[in-house]
């Protein structure tokens, strides 16, 4: 089986990353182009909110939508997020050119057996943190790599443990305004570690 490793080392094309937070900030996207001498461009992400009304239809209408869609049943966190990277893909891929590979990644996080999505306002990213704070949770995160007709998905699952975090700590990470876009409201990759 292709994995999307192989499938990026054997390309010799420009790849297409989408992301929710065009703003390269840190500089994660400046950093990796130069480290690994890729050439890529970035283009928004898919948004499910704007390709199904969560506030009327519900979660349980919204994965049965998506399921439909990806071609199969969503009945883990696993398969969601492998069916939200693989129609992030295929959206961009309506119009990229065959050659380009392109990348798609998509995460949400659990605990209790509670999905946490990307937090709404800054009031809900600070009670995501305060439940994540002190305890373990699981970080599912589906990538697909797609080059023109290829199309290759998985996921991985990672335990993470939060340290207790104190008030303050929680108040001046949200004010940071990276929490906002990241699933479970922080990004182990940047302020948040």
């Amino acid at each position: 089986q292709l994995s999307p490793v192989k499938l990026i080392e054997r390309s010799n094309v420009k790849l297409v990353c989408t992301t929710d937070d065009p703003v390269d900030d840190l500089g994660y996207h400046q950093k990796l182009k130069a480290e690994k001498q890729l050439s890529f461009q970035m283009l928004p992400a898919f948004r499910p909110d704007k390709a199904v009304n969560l506030n009327n239809d519900g979660f349980d209408s919204y994965i049965q939508k998506l399921s439909q869609v990806a071609g199969f049943s969503i009945d883990s966190y696993g398969k969601l997020v492998e069916a939200l990277s693989r129609q992030k893909a295929a959206e961009i891929a309506a119009g990229a050119a065959p050659e380009d590979l392109i990348l798609a990644a998509d995460t949400v996080v659990s605990v209790d057996g509670r999905m946490l999505g990307k937090p709404r306002d800054e009031r809900q990213a600070a009670e995501m943190l305060a439940t994540l704070s002190g305890r373990e949770h699981t970080v599912y995160t589906g990538v697909t790599v797609r080059r023109g007709s290829e199309v290759v998905t998985e996921h991985e699952a990672t335990a993470v443990r939060f340290r207790p975090l104190r008030r303050e700590e929680i108040d001046a990470y949200v004010a940071t305004g990276e929490p906002m876009d990241k699933a479970g409201a922080y990004g182990i990759q940047g302020y948040g570690c």
